[in-house]
């Protein structure tokens, strides 16, 4: 009997173990996660506003804008890290982002989690931060 318990007793310890690394990995991951598509539209921002407001076609185009936002921040991130973790729509024409927009809200998403979560820090959410940029500008 004794032993069914203690037997019992460790194997609901090692899953208590196992589900708060669990827990401190995922929600590591979540952090990071909202910090990578942070600075991803800081970095397109930088782009347009150092490119006449055109969008970047690509990563390499970000690759003088990273740098910004290092000289900026810090090094936090390595780009190759962020470009695993976040997707943008290269295919964007800002003006027409200005247009899709409700409340002053964006109803388009342009930069995303490659993950498919919705991760972001308070008012840090990535397609509102890029028009927040885009109706400065326009006005």
């Amino acid at each position: 009997m004794r032993s069914k318990l203690r037997t019992s007793l460790l194997l609901v310890a090692v899953i208590t173990v196992v589900a708060a690394i669990n827990y401190c990995v995922q929600a590591n991951q979540t952090v990071r996660d909202a910090y990578a598509v942070w600075w991803v539209a800081d970095m397109v921002v930088e782009h347009m506003k150092a490119n006449d407001g055109q969008w970047p076609t690509n990563w390499d185009d970000l690759v003088d804008d990273f740098q910004t936002c290092v000289n900026r921040s810090g090094r936090p991130w390595q780009f190759n890290d962020l470009k695993k973790r976040v997707s943008i729509d290269w295919n964007v024409n800002p003006d027409e982002l200005i247009e899709q927009q409700t409340g002053g809200k964006p109803d388009f998403r342009v930069i995303w989690l490659k993950n498919g979560t919705d991760s972001y820090w308070v008012s840090t959410e990535p397609n509102q931060i890029v028009l927040n940029y885009l109706n400065k500008q326009s006005d």
